[in-house]
């Protein structure tokens, strides 16, 4: 499924770098057939951990930074100086950011 950013993402990354998404078209996980029920980790508060949970689109990290780097290196460059991830790392796009094209 190709999935286009249409606005800002959701994220902890400074604004100007989520926006640096837009535009962009990525191929979602292969059974994300409808947006996926994921969840993140807001906070630790003692033992406890808060999460929200998010409607959206499944993405492998390494490929949607590979299409970041194409449209926007200086968001790129932000992205791998401040965020490890391991090779099958997956990243959710919020629902509402993007627009299914297939």
């Amino acid at each position: 499924m190709k999935i286009k950013i249409i606005s800002i993402p959701d994220g902890g990354a400074p604004f100007w770098v989520r926006q640096a998404w837009i535009g962009i078209e990525l191929e979602a996980e292969p059974d994300t057939e409808a947006p996926v029920l994921g969840i993140k980790m807001v906070s630790v508060e003692g033992p406890v951990v808060v999460v929200d949970k998010i409607n959206g689109y499944v993405v492998k990290v390494g490929y949607a930074l590979e299409m970041l780097k194409s449209y926007n290196e200086k968001a790129y460059e932000w992205r791998e100086g401040h965020f490890s991830y391991e090779e099958n790392s997956e990243w959710i796009f919020n629902q509402e950011c993007c627009k299914p094209l297939s």
